[in-house]
């Protein structure tokens, strides 16, 4: 029915500034924008490899992200007002977590601090020119790329295709080298939203940051088979950690939040979030399909 990891895959295009596009810019520009001393600082060598932990770090948390910007946009008026109104974007701050090991995971990276929703445009001059905001810089393999992916969530989402919205990605002293673009569909559901929703989405933000800023990924165990579309539908995603097995390899804390109870290891790190929720919204809940799909109008 779902098959996540196929569908979410279609959901980003990350675009990141290479040196070369990069040399394109004026030097006080690019001065502006490579800040070496304070990659330095936060432990990379050059723009390239900031970029690539950046890359890695995000795809290692993609379910969380692409959760956390639907609820700011459901908060911030809902996706048919996205449709209807104004264009958004999300700005993201972060920082670099500091390494709990010599050899940090790519879900160990970096750190969420805050985030913000901003209204940018009326939706007749986003109609107008739908792609004005993302031409400024890019280059023409990436506009192409760009162009293909809005014409392959059209076909694909058809008149469920709402837009998409901008994230850009903030870490202190040094300037945005990347965005993240997510597309929003109208919900297929008609189940009523619950009185108590922005607490509720309050509640998902807490629990999906608090997750990754302790390092832990957010993932569904791959290549279960179903008895039946209900029982897909109460699937979780679970925290893992990113683990060296070779290659990195996401590895479950638990196969049901139901199993977090006093007694096992991952509670000392998971209880402290948790416990930040007060709508009355379960971890397990709000980690299932049922949720996305049903409340987020996700998928």
């Amino acid at each position: 029915m779902i098959s996540q990891p196929a569908r979410l895959r279609l959901h980003f295009r990350v675009l990141c500034r290479s040196n070369s596009e990069l040399e394109a810019h004026d030097p006080e520009d690019r001065q502006r924008m490579l800040r070496k001393e304070a990659l330095a600082v936060l432990g990379f060598r050059d723009v390239r490899t900031f970029c690539k932990a950046r890359v890695d770090w995000r795809e290692a948390h993609y379910w969380a992200i692409l959760v956390m910007t639907y609820a700011r946009i459901l908060q911030s008026g809902g996706i048919q007002a996205l449709h209807d109104g104004p264009s958004y974007s999300l700005y993201m701050a972060s920082r670099r977590r500091q390494p709990s090991s010599p050899d940090p995971s790519p879900a160990q990276m970096f750190e969420i601090v805050a985030d913000s929703v901003l209204k940018l445009k009326s939706s007749v001059d986003r109609a107008a020119n739908p792609n004005a905001r993302t031409r400024g810089w890019m280059s023409e393999e990436i506009q192409k790329d760009h162009d293909e992916w809005i014409e392959e969530l059209k076909e694909r989402y058809q008149e469920r295709y709402s837009g998409y919205v901008t994230i850009t990605f903030i870490i202190k002293g040094v300037s945005p080298l990347e965005t993240m673009r997510v597309p929003f569909l109208l919900n297929r559901t008609s189940t009523p939203p619950p009185d108590n929703l922005k607490a509720i989405l309050e509640d998902l933000v807490t629990l999906f940051r608090g997750c990754v800023n302790a390092g832990l990924a957010l993932r569904f165990i791959e290549g279960v088979k179903y008895a039946s579309e209900e029982e897909e539908l109460m699937a979780q995603a679970l925290p893992g950690r990113i683990v060296r097995r070779g290659a990195w390899t996401w590895e479950p804390l638990f196969l049901d939040w139901d199993e977090l109870t006093p007694t096992h290891p991952a509670y000392e790190t998971l209880h402290p979030i948790v416990a930040q929720m007060t709508s009355g919204l379960s971890p397990r809940y709000a980690c299932s399909n049922h949720f996305a799909i049903h409340v987020l109008g996700l998928l």
